[in-house]
């Protein structure tokens, strides 16, 4: 054991390990002191926002509860408009209009939001996209109505918000694993969809059968997100709908 001074009259001891030994008149100063507190500081907070004590004399926290679905889509405008870097937290908790205790509680972390915006985003805009392909009869007609709806939603958004799979991509899936994951199971569910588009294609004789099916759905791919990245840039839907119909001839 190493002594140390006392205070405030009270002996406390460390030992080996530097971990400090509390008698029993310890605990108990500091168990009134957490309650001289708690009476003092948190009666002028609102109910919602004050701590209460459970049936072991622990603070627990309340939080208020408020609409995740909301706070989500609110989060998704703000990743899009600022990137990940550029939204704080406080940013979310002002266009939420969510406690910051709160977020945290729903969500974990920033991060956690943001993993939870990458899955709303993909319900939202690739999922529709997946169906639209699985469902698809005339190949060609598909392609191209995926295409042009690509170009429409792009030109038509005045906000200028950016595309998330885009923005994630280029800002946080070289180093964050979760996100990378998440990316990839997106991009991989709308190659796996163009890929079972094009072998029905070039089953029905629409499609040349000489080329990779493989290897054109990856380029279409990469062709939907080229459009994307160059219509947030340049939204001139003549030029977007130009890059659309040359790609066209060169996959059907």
């Amino acid at each position: 054991m190493l002594q140390v001074p006392e205070e405030s009259g009270r002996d406390v001891r460390l030992n080996s390990a530097a971990t400090p030994v509390l008698n029993e008149e310890v605990l108990q100063a500091q168990s009134a002191q957490i309650d001289t507190i708690s009476a003092s500081t948190y009666t002028s907070r609102p109910l919602l926002d004050r701590p209460f004590h459970n049936r072991y004399g622990r603070f627990v926290a309340r939080t208020r509860e408020f609409d995740t679905d909301a706070a989500i889509e609110t989060a998704m405008s703000a990743f899009r408009r600022a990137g990940y870097a550029g939204t704080s937290i406080q940013d979310l908790v002002d266009a939420t209009g969510v406690g910051r205790g709160s977020l945290y509680a729903a969500f974990g972390s920033k991060e956690g939001l943001y993993l939870a915006v990458l899955d709303r985003y993909r319900e939202r805009y690739a999922e529709p996209i997946v169906g639209l392909l699985k469902e698809g009869v005339n190949t060609k007609a598909v392609i191209r109505e995926v295409l042009v709806g690509v170009v429409d939603a792009t030109v038509e958004d005045g906000s200028r918000e950016a595309c998330l799979v885009v923005g994630a991509a280029t800002e946080l899936a070289h180093r964050d694993l979760a996100v990378r994951d998440r990316l990839q199971g997106t991009i991989q569910s709308l190659e796996d969809a163009l890929f079972e588009l094009i072998v029905r294609g070039q089953a029905a004789g629409e499609l040349p059968a000489d080329r990779s099916a493989a290897t054109t759905a990856r380029l279409l791919v990469t062709t939907i997100q080229g459009l994307r990245v160059v219509g947030a840039i340049r939204p001139d839907r003549a030029t977007l709908m130009a890059t659309v119909d040359l790609a066209l001839t060169c996959f059907c």
